[in-house]
């Protein structure tokens, strides 16, 4: 456990083999994606006329766009590529997921705006013939 504090383990280009628990948990991370990914986009189609249609498809994308990300991790990881399957793209791939949900939710609180704005429109299309 030590290890995983050392500047060595992370950015060592010769990463060793993987323990099958470390393939297990990650090849479920991965399926977890997938399965998200489809989830949020039928959550996208059943709420299309929404204001939230818009984020399940950016929760869709993202999930998808990982899910793919880190499928390529693991062949690369599982088959000992060695600069490729080095331990500093894991920690390169989870900030920039990070960073995706952070504008993601950052898009989420502008929703109450959105809808101020809406209901503002609608009152006004009810006058128009």
């Amino acid at each position: 456990m030590g290890n995983l504090l050392t500047l060595k383990f992370w950015f060592s280009l010769r990463p060793g083999a993987p323990t099958p628990l470390a393939l297990k948990i990650f090849l479920a991370l991965i399926i977890f994606l997938l399965v998200a990914a489809i989830a949020f986009k039928i959550a996208a189609i059943i709420y299309r006329k929404s204001l939230y249609r818009g984020i399940w498809l950016k929760f869709s994308s993202f999930s998808l766009t990982n899910g793919i990300l880190g499928m390529i991790l693991l062949f690369l990881f599982y088959e000992q590529v060695y600069f490729l399957a080095a331990r500093f793209w894991f920690i390169v791939w989870l900030v920039s997921m990070g960073v995706w949900k952070y504008f993601i939710f950052k898009r989420i609180l502008k929703i109450p705006e959105e809808r101020e704005k809406w209901k503002k429109e609608m009152e006004y299309r009810k006058y128009i013939p």
